[in-house]
């Protein structure tokens, strides 16, 4: 009976993992357990129609083109909602984006409610895009100043090899977390190559911004953890040459600030979910969400990165767990002020920028939860390089770096020219062109600043 037992629980996997393989085959195509309709999204835009005081608008995604916004319920202009009036919504717990992600909720019923009894109508709030003027109007989803990243009012936290076949393909490395101070940017925004950028490399990941501060030595269960957080698709854009200059050829991997955070290397959106709008909408799937990422390159689009979540390492709460013990963070020591950490937990409490004693990762933090296998980089064969090392008379990391150079594009690097295409189910979809620095360029961001903080 036992043995039965086990040979049927091992086929229940084999065929639960196969209709995932069928599901995601088409990253376009909706999941088997897709779900409808959507839960409500949030979108931040440039309105053509609508002033919006202190930044851009905040809208209720009521139609999308493969996950690009088509139309809009301009919720600031309905609700009143904006940055500058709301001074009181952000001294309330939930801010202002939980005071639009309430309207959202409203409007979102409401809008079914009125189509499936047929009495739907024109309304003034809506707003329609086309896809010519997308990339000049939808905004990164999470407000942010550069001002509050120096602060440390706001934190953005890397994750490095959470996807098994990721930490696999990279040489079987643990789970570490890394800075990535820069600020997010719209979807649809080119990203403009550096003179001296030439290993640039692509990671899709599932972003989840805070709502709410989170206390590190008292963390909320994974339910609670939903109510106060939101999801978004996040591209973890590198420059592996930058990186790799400053990693030993032996030994673990480092990242360093220098090849994660220039300008565009965060492309985020195109829209919000609140995670209590998403669970119920996961539990559907298995609590699973489709990640997938390809590149148009030289005319030919091909499918480099196809995963989906159940292939975490660690769930985001267990990220956090995970980063409390790094950290070193003991509920009982920081609530009697006590407890020396040691030299490792110290130096990632500084480079994360968290404040020691009782770290709090303050609310507009963005946790990245890392990226499934098929990025550009791979583990170097160290043999076959310490030979050509050898035969030329270099060191093993300029040969390394050498052999990078000449076979970039058949690894997978981006060059000027090409287009990144990424989606996570229910998220949404960004494509982003890679531009010359002389080349022309589209961006939202002249529309999308704000003159006051909206977390």
């Amino acid at each position: 009976m036992g043995v039965l037992l086990a040979a049927a629980v091992l086929v229940f996997a084999a065929v639960r993992e196969r209709i995932w393989q069928v599901a995601v085959s088409d990253p376009r195509r909706p999941l088997l357990c897709a779900v409808d309709p959507q839960p409500p999204r949030l979108v931040r835009y440039a309105s053509d129609r609508f002033e919006s005081p202190g930044g851009p608008s905040f809208g209720l995604v009521l139609e999308d083109r493969e996950g690009v916004p088509a139309r809009v319920f301009n919720l600031t202009a309905w609700g009143n909602l904006s940055a500058d009036s709301s001074g009181e919504a952000r001294d309330r717990e939930e801010g202002l984006y939980g005071q639009a992600f309430e309207l959202a909720r409203e409007r979102w019923s409401a809008y079914l409610g009125a189509t499936r009894s047929g009495q739907l109508g024109l309304d003034p709030s809506w707003e329609t895009f086309s896809e010519e003027i997308v990339p000049d109007q939808v905004c990164a989803p999470i407000a942010a100043s550069r001002a509050e990243l120096v602060a440390g009012e706001r934190l953005i936290i890397g994750t490095a090899f959470n996807y098994i076949e990721h930490a696999a393909e990279a040489g079987g490395r643990d789970v570490f977390f890394f800075p990535k101070p820069v600020l997010p940017t719209g979807p649809y925004d080119s990203l403009v190559l550096g003179a001296e950028t030439t290993l640039l490399d692509y990671e899709v990941e599932l972003g989840l911004v805070l709502l709410h501060d989170i206390d590190l030595a008292a963390l909320p269960s994974a339910l609670e953890l939903d109510e106060r957080v939101a999801y978004f698709v996040a591209n973890d854009v590198s420059d592996r040459e930058a990186m790799l200059r400053a990693q030993p050829f032996f030994g673990g991997p480092r990242v360093t600030a220098a090849g994660k955070v220039q300008p565009g290397f965060l492309p985020s959106g195109p829209w919000l979910v609140h995670g209590r709008d998403l669970h119920p909408f996961s539990a559907a799937c298995t609590r699973f969400f489709e990640l997938a990422l390809e590149v148009e390159a030289d005319g030919v689009r091909t499918l480099r990165q196809l995963s989906h979540t159940g292939r975490m390492r660690k769930t985001p709460r267990e990220l956090l767990l995970s980063l409390v013990a790094a950290l070193g963070v003991n509920s009982a020591q920081t609530a009697e002020g006590g407890g020396a950490l040691s030299a490792e937990a110290e130096a990632l409490t500084r480079q994360l920028g968290l404040a020691s004693g009782r770290p709090l990762l303050p609310r507009g933090s963005i946790l990245l939860t890392g990226t499934p296998a098929g990025t550009a980089f791979r583990s170097p064969q160290r043999v076959r390089t310490l030979v050509r090392a050898l035969l030329h008379l270099r060191a093993p990391r300029e040969q390394w770096l050498d052999d990078l150079q000449q076979s970039r594009r058949a690894q997978g690097y981006l060059a000027a020219g090409d287009r990144v295409y990424a989606s996570i189910q229910w998220l949404g979809s960004q494509n982003w062109p890679v531009v010359a620095r002389r080349e022309k360029q589209t961006s939202a961001a002249k529309h999308c600043e704000i003159s006051s903080p909206v977390f």
